[in-house]
């Protein structure tokens, strides 16, 4: 909560009040501000630093702390003059805003040097903590957690008055570094409640708050301006398509998602981030970058937000700009947004992540559409992959730096080319691929040793090609289909080999260039079954095979139609194998 104009003649005061001293402690005495009943005549008697308004100045109020109110309360003087002072008579009231329920403090001989502060609290003097510099004890009484009214008199006059309302607990209130002054501190906008940055711990008494008692305040902000070089300019607000974010570890595996989590933002216009909130919709806003100082960030920049600065704690990062609180949703995915002013400029679905892997966008390609005059809402279009970079304590992501590029990821049609392009996919129909030669039997482990033989009497692509199974001349539904993005070309009058395994030494030394199928979950050995192929639902070929020998292929005969045969014994493969896997097979005998 914020101080707000108090209901007195204060705001007649100004440093003409030496020229109308009495006169004005005549008003001020008429409306009851002189606490305690004494006349104006020893109150001046009782003050000798012969003070004017505005030589002290009320900055720092904590009316309700956490926990306990005894000994915890506290407010703060700043002496705004260029000379020391010393209070010895000095008196301190608190009351409620209407000026009632006043009690008054009279201050002991105490000086407050130039440009220093001075804390007052409700502890007992002789056991106050380390950021009270004088305690009052019960003698102004509780300040009310409503809020209430101190007033500073040297005498007759009225040095400083400020009126406050409630107050977050255990959150002080500030006046901004920028006004401290005694007519400033009238204004509620000048005020502002301190931040996390600013926690003090009483290590006597165990409790924490947040505020800067004894030392100078934070700059508050001022809706649409930022504090630069000791002036409030406007703040460069980012449009549609300056920020948009570029990656978000929502499942950290290397340190706990509490400390781990982290989403990062592009920086495409030189911008300040003042006012930028982020939360998971518009709707749900859990942050925001509310600093006074001006956060100007050049285009080309990567901004990260995370749980904790401390970045070991973090799982290594190498950078944390902005710490979040809420968690990211991971356990089936999320949703994250930015913007200003509750209007997005960016917001992303990211699907169920990989433990330890960052979501990570590819800067290539990206499309901004919306924002601005248009009256659409900004949207940023990109493509997303996996991260492929560790760092730190392990997980895999680039925080802070620019993202790979991600791999090509082709539309429905089409495949992928190594440059990076896309072209569409040349699909087989029938008579385009034959099943040539089939390994459902080999001898070792089946699971990595199947395999399947594949000619192709035409140039054409794999991909999008489907494999079942067929049972007693019966099309079992499809098992598997190749969906890799990159192109997987033939040539006509090539043969392709599908295994469960690529590595030579699992799969008895099958060819270079051997493409994986994980299912079906083992080919048939017995008589009668065998494996079909197909493209876009559409049948291109089938085969079954009799009794399959322990360790030799059935090939199909190259020179008549329709006749299949077991391997030769001398057409010897890797350890222990017989057929001519990636090769053209002989005639049957």
């Amino acid at each position: 909560m914020y101080p707000h104009t108090p209901t007195s003649p204060r705001q007649h005061h100004n440093h003409a009040h030496r020229l109308g001293m009495t006169v004005f402690a005549s008003l001020i005495a008429s409306v009851g501000l002189v606490a305690g009943g004494c006349s104006d005549d020893v109150a001046a008697a009782s003050c000798g630093a012969n003070l004017i308004f505005g030589d002290l100045v009320f900055t720092e109020v904590l009316a309700d702390p956490s926990g306990t109110d005894k000994g915890q309360e506290w407010f703060e003087l700043y002496n705004a003059t260029s000379a020391d002072i010393n209070l010895d008579g000095v008196k301190v009231t608190f009351s409620r805003a209407d000026g009632s329920n006043a009690h008054t403090y009279k201050m002991p001989s105490t000086t407050i040097a130039s440009g220093d502060y001075l804390v007052l609290g409700n502890a007992e003097d002789a056991v106050k903590p380390p950021h009270m510099d004088i305690g009052y004890g019960t003698t102004l009484g509780d300040m009310t957690q409503g809020g209430g009214k101190l007033s500073l008199r040297c005498g007759k006059t009225t040095v400083d008055e400020v009126e406050f309302g409630e107050a977050e607990s255990g959150v002080a209130i500030q006046l901004s570094a920028t006004t401290l002054d005694a007519s400033a501190n009238d204004d509620p906008n000048n005020w502002c409640a301190a931040k996390l940055d600013n926690a003090t711990t009483d290590e006597n008494l165990y409790q924490e708050f947040k505020g800067s008692p004894g030392s100078a305040n934070a700059a508050c902000a001022i809706p649409g301006k930022c504090l630069e070089n000791g002036d409030f300019r406007d703040i460069v607000e980012p449009a549609c398509g300056d920020v948009w974010i570029s990656e978000i570890m929502s499942d950290a595996k290397a340190v706990g998602d509490g400390d781990g989590e982290w989403f990062e933002v592009y920086v495409s216009g030189s911008i300040d981030l003042n006012g930028l909130q982020f939360g998971k919709s518009a709707g749900d806003i859990f942050g925001s970058v509310d600093l006074p100082q001006c956060v100007s960030v050049s285009a080309g920049s990567w901004i990260v937000f995370g749980h904790t600065t401390d970045l070991k704690k973090a799982g290594g990062l190498p950078k944390v700009d902005y710490v979040f609180t809420d968690s990211l949703v991971h356990s089936s995915g999320g949703t994250l947004w930015i913007g200003v002013d509750g209007t997005t400029l960016d917001a992303v679905a990211y699907p169920k992540p990989t433990p330890g892997v960052a979501a990570a966008a590819d800067s290539e390609g990206v499309v901004v559409a919306g924002g601005g005059d248009s009256g659409e809402e900004c949207s940023v279009a990109r493509s997303w992959c996996e991260a492929i970079v560790a760092y730190g304590a392990g997980d895999i992501g680039s925080p802070g730096a620019a993202n790979p590029p991600c791999p090509c990821q082709a539309d429905a049609g089409m495949c992928c080319l190594p440059d990076g392009s896309t072209r569409p996919v040349a699909a087989p129909v029938a008579g385009d691929l034959i099943i040539n030669e089939v390994m459902p039997n080999p001898a070792g482990e089946e699971k990595v040793r199947e395999w399947i033989e594949l000619y192709a009497t035409s140039a054409i692509d794999l991909n999008g090609l489907e494999l079942g199974k067929v049972k007693d001349a019966v099309l079992l539904p499809g098992e598997f289909t190749l969906t890799q993005a990159a192109c997987l070309p033939v040539a006509a009058g090539g043969f392709v080999v599908l295994a469960r395994s690529a590595n030579a030494d699992e799969n008895d030394g099958l060819p270079a260039g051997t493409v994986i199928f994980d299912k079906p979950t083992s080919l048939s050995n017995t008589k009668g079954n065998g494996v079909w192929i197909a493209h876009s639902g559409k049948l291109i070929d089938q085969t079954s095979w009799g009794s399959a020998a322990d360790g030799f292929s059935w090939a199909l005969d190259p020179n008549e139609d329709g006749l299949w045969c077991d391997a030769r014994p001398e057409d010897n493969y890797g350890s222990e194998n017989h057929g001519t896997p990636g090769e053209e097979n002989p005639s049957c005998p």
